[in-house]
């Protein structure tokens, strides 16, 4: 299994603030290339996806959360997906959401969606 982190310029927001996601790919590999396995690094500006700034492979949520905690302390949300064998596309799961220094599931973004496969809890 693979913790594929991503973070990108949100362009919904004024402040110019980032935006999180965490995918698990689980008895998949991710379909593009990693930027790195174990820590964040920036993304080259010639991506396709500009916004896109950091992005990197993780053994572990807890791995993956540590590389963003400590490049970005002040966020408070994680958006996480499980990427399985049978579905063609990411599932969105409830995001992180951190409480002191631990981080649990908040709400789900869709009530009735898919139940999640993982424990998707750190710390």
């Amino acid at each position: 299994m693979t913790y594929r982190v991503e973070i990108t310029r949100d362009e919904t927001r004024r402040s110019g603030g980032v935006s999180v996601d965490i995918t698990a790919y689980i008895g998949r590999m991710p379909e593009t290339e990693p930027a790195d396995y174990g820590r964040l690094v920036r993304v080259p500006a010639s991506v396709w996806n500009t916004r896109l700034l950091y992005a990197g492979d993780f053994d572990d949520l807890p791995e993956a959360v540590a590389a963003i905690a400590a490049a970005y302390p002040e966020l408070d949300e994680i958006r996480c997906y499980e990427h399985p064998t049978d579905y063609e596309a990411p599932n969105e799961m409830a995001p992180l959401v951190r409480s002191g220094a631990s981080w649990a599931p908040g709400a789900h973004p869709r009530p009735g969606g898919p139940p999640p496969q993982l424990v998707w809890r750190v710390g």
